[in-house]
């Protein structure tokens, strides 16, 4: 099976009737095919891909990401708010595939956590794109993200952010979800320069594999 494919089937998914009612269109995973850094997200962003179709575009997470990716040569986009960002040798995706909502203030409606159920039903999408992809780096970006991936990889210990561990050939290395930096950073005031650090770590790891 091709990207081309398992995106065909992602978009015509009708697995969770309340998600399909909810969504503006199933969001499949965009990039490098043959890249070697994948990025996992847990679903797409209801003000950002939900709209434009691509994880991670268009909201300010998307925005601070491709930023972060501009600024370690992942990505030929000279602007990060493009809403068709021309990755290079990265490659964008969510576990879950359709924004999830619920309802918010003033009879509007919000992002929400997908349920056990949603992750259950969009898992083997991720897991075709990892096999078709063969990334030799995997990012999951925030806890939910990194947890699928322990799952999926069997990794037993808990990780630390930003550390790296090697399983099945592939490199892992977890990294916060950009909404938690345009969030503040929590109790440790996470900040933009240190998400940038992290991004210059990630790097490293890219640039080693040349050498």
């Amino acid at each position: 099976m091709s990207i081309k494919e398992i995106n065909e089937e992602i978009k015509n998914c009708e697995k969770c009737p309340e998600l399909v009612e909810s969504r503006s269109l199933a969001v499949a995973g965009y990039g490098d095919p043959d890249a070697d850094v994948l990025f996992i997200g847990l679903a797409p962003g209801k003000d950002g891909a939900d709209i434009t179709g691509k994880p991670f575009t268009r909201d300010p997470s998307g925005v601070l990401l491709q930023e972060m990716l501009i600024e370690v040569d992942l990505s030929k986009s000279k602007d990060p708010e493009s809403e068709s960002p021309e990755l290079d040798n990265s490659f964008l995706t969510n576990i879950v595939k359709c924004n999830p909502k619920k309802p918010g203030e003033n009879n509007g409606l919000v992002n929400r956590t997908p349920t056990k159920k949603e992750v259950e039903n969009c898992r083997d999408y991720l897991s075709e794109e990892i096999s078709i992809i063969n990334p030799k780096i995997i990012v999951p970006l925030g806890r939910k993200s990194a947890d699928f991936i322990w799952w999926k990889f069997e990794i037993k210990r808990i990780m630390n952010w930003n550390e790296a561990i090697e399983k099945e050939n592939k490199i892992i290395f977890p990294m916060y979800h950009p909404g938690f930096i345009i969030r503040g950073g929590g109790t440790q005031k996470y900040s933009r320069s240190d998400y940038q650090e992290d991004f210059s770590k990630l790097k490293e790891i890219i640039n080693s594999l040349k050498d």
